[in-house]
């Protein structure tokens, strides 16, 4: 249906970059290069330049790709399975397989970070209420204002080593 054909435009790029990663570092290198030379903040051309070696070295190390691709796979399937978890406790009678709420909960998290409102809070409820609702179920909203809320405490933990005085 139209959920696997918005995945599959979503996949595409990350095809398109590992079978193209040499020229992409080519291309992403000229433009770093005409914005340094554009730059005339010299704090800026530093930055610049640092972020072309970084680049570098990122795109020509496979083994580091594909860790980075790991561990972001694995950051988002623990977010789905959090959010299938969430959906799960407010529907216990739940009757929906797994393969249909992970192909619902990435598009519904997808278009939450839409920059069209502020941390995306409106535009994720509306997208959650409908896409659950091809499937019947109604507390699409009420389970991602949980997921909404129990995302923003889990990353406020990070600033506690901020607040914390060390030595």
């Amino acid at each position: 249906s139209n959920i696997i054909l918005i995945q599959w435009l979503i996949l595409i790029p990350f095809l398109v970059f590992f079978l193209y990663k040499s020229k992409i570092l080519r291309l992403i290198t000229w433009i770093l290069s005409i914005l340094r030379q554009k730059a005339n903040n010299p704090f800026l051309q530093n930055r610049l330049t640092h972020l072309n070696r970084y680049l570098s070295k990122v795109f020509t190390t496979k083994k580091k790709i594909i860790f980075v691709c790991l561990y972001s796979l694995i950051i988002q399937l623990l977010n789905i399975c959090s959010f299938i978890l969430i959906l799960i406790t407010i529907n216990p009678d739940l009757k929906n397989s797994l393969l249909q709420l992970l192909m619902i909960v990435p598009t519904g998290l997808l278009i939450s970070s839409l920059p069209i409102s502020i941390s995306g809070l409106g535009v994720g409820h509306v997208a959650f209420s409908e896409l659950l609702q091809i499937y019947s179920i109604s507390s699409g909203a009420d389970a991602f204002s949980i997921y909404f809320t129990y995302s923003y405490i889990y990353n406020l933990v990070g600033i506690i080593p901020l607040l914390v005085k060390t030595k």
